[in-house]
């Protein structure tokens, strides 16, 4: 954004998207829930970013600005608790919405096996 012709540029973007991406910025956890939900959607063999893309309508590129944000949030304010309490909250997402994926696909390969 400092760049002198690179920093005025602006990706084009949807209203659903702006609007996402502001709630992005301003709500921790529904971040920490679209985090476990890209991760969700990779480990059922689809793209996550293009799913959060398809569905919220924020780029994967605008997506990792918001991590920066709070990457650097993180950094300046150290709490082994807040990132315990963000990290367990995107791990239960990402089991939701893993369910979610699989439902979608009928079950996981292996639920019809008993050991």
């Amino acid at each position: 954004d400092q760049h002198p012709v690179l920093g005025a540029l602006k990706a084009q973007g949807s209203a659903t998207g702006e609007a996402t991406l502001q709630r992005l910025k301003d709500d921790r956890y529904f971040y920490e829930e679209l985090c476990g939900a890209r991760q969700a959607a990779y480990e059922y063999g689809m793209d996550g970013a293009q799913w959060i893309l398809d569905n919220y309508g924020v780029s994967l590129g605008d997506f990792q600005g918001v991590a920066m944000i709070y990457m650097q949030e993180r950094n300046q304010n150290w709490s082994s608790d807040e990132i315990l309490h963000f990290h367990e909250y995107q791990q239960q997402k990402q089991a939701e919405y893993a369910q979610r994926f699989a439902n979608e696909q009928g079950g996981n390969i292996a639920d019809d096996v008993d050991f």
